[in-house]
């Protein structure tokens, strides 16, 4: 074949090369540019639908990591359940303040907990790992069905005495399947969350020992050589708001890998 423009015998042969790609022999009579024309207009209607296809699975990805990235937050019916809830799972001794100032702290872990984040892999363990989704979407309703249980009984959860209202909790807890505390909340129930949150934090431990220990601080040298003082427990008042806590005060809530490179 010639390196000249193809030339077929009949129509019919144009078409035939247009629908299979096949040339036949080429003899005199009709040029075959129609098939070029045709095959340019088809690769260039499929690169427009491919680019499409990416930019609408790039805007659709956006939207979900969008999405995900939002904080989850508590209504304000919600909010009050959960210090109700704080009332039976955290200690009575630390008073009604520092459980207050618990129930702060775990709320503001919630919002500024975000999914998908890398996190700290810890000595020993160096797989990276990611945050899970926030245990927090599932509080909401957790909350609502303590609600429903109560008043199933006849009152609202807020009415109810100290004793049913820890009856009603420990049967939430159980129905969820809980049977320990996680090492982070997990959203396993929002009450084993809660005291999860708070029994892992610097503050349980002293409370624990009876002693400022302050685990997971920064001391100085200075003074190292004395024992550390004994802990003033009681409802005397909230907890020093100088005294670095909470896991997430020195901590980011996605940044923890080394407490729970465990999990």
């Amino acid at each position: 074949m010639g390196a000249g423009p193809l030339l077929f015998t009949r129509p019919c042969e144009v078409a035939h090369v247009c629908r299979t790609g096949l040339v036949g022999k080429p003899a005199c009579g009709v040029r075959a540019m129609g098939c070029f024309e045709s095959g340019a207009k088809v690769t260039a209607m499929q690169r427009r639908i491919l680019l499409q296809l990416l930019l609408s699975g790039a805007t659709a990805f956006g939207a979900r990591m969008r999405l995900q990235a939002q904080p989850v937050t508590l209504a304000p019916m919600d909010v009050a359940r959960l210090s109700l809830l704080s009332d039976v799972v955290l200690p009575q001794e630390i008073g009604n303040a520092a459980r207050a100032q618990v129930v702060d702290r775990f709320l503001t872990w919630i919002r500024e907990y975000r999914p998908n984040a890398e996190t700290d892999h810890g000595y020993g363990f160096p797989r990276l790992r990611r945050t899970l989704a926030s245990p927090a979407a599932k509080y909401a309703a957790q909350l609502e069905a303590l609600e429903a249980a109560a008043k199933a009984g006849g009152r609202p959860f807020a009415e109810t005495a100290p004793e049913e209202r820890r009856a009603l909790i420990e049967s939430a807890i159980t129905a969820a399947k809980v049977e320990r505390l996680p090492a982070r909340p997990d959203g396993g129930h929002v009450a084993t969350d809660l005291m999860a949150f708070f029994f892992h934090s610097i503050e349980a431990n002293d409370l624990c020992y009876r002693t400022r220990i302050g685990r997971d601080t920064c001391r100085s040298l200075a003074g190292s050589e004395n024992r550390p003082s004994a802990h003033a427990t009681a409802a005397a008042g909230p907890m020093p708001a100088n005294h670095r806590s909470l896991i997430t005060d020195h901590r980011s809530p996605i940044a923890d890998g080394a407490r729970d490179a465990n999990l």
